[in-house]
């Protein structure tokens, strides 16, 4: 399990900073397999009050700049790594490919990618 923690981010929708926690919760990343096993990163992070009237935000989750985004159940690695395969292999083939290198993707996320 990792932890995000660090100074306060920024609102995605106004870009100025939080400073209140709201609550925190773990969020389960689909990582790239480790010896031929599926991995997967136990994130704790911190969903952070917007009080600021300007922006209709009223509360956002932190991200770890490199591991995360926006409603995303998986690593930007894997992302990277299916983007790649759906790339040179497309649908169907870049499905095959894809069980045999342990990585969980069917042909419709695999095109989503594209």
């Amino acid at each position: 399990m990792a932890a995000a923690y660090g100074p306060p981010p920024r609102c995605p929708g106004c870009r100025a900073l939080a400073r209140r926690v709201h609550s925190s919760y773990e969020r389960g990343l689909a990582e790239r397999p480790l010896t031929g096993k599926k991995l997967q990163v136990r994130l704790r992070v911190r969903r952070f009050f917007y009080d600021r009237t300007s922006c209709r935000r009223k509360t956002f989750v932190e991200q770890v700049s490199g591991l995360s985004e926006r409603y995303r159940r998986s690593s930007l690695g894997l992302k990277e790594r299916l983007h790649t395969v759906a790339v040179e292999l497309g649908g169907r083939p870049g499905e095959r490919l894809c069980r045999r290198l342990h990585l969980a993707a069917g042909r419709s996320r695999l095109l989503g990618l594209l």
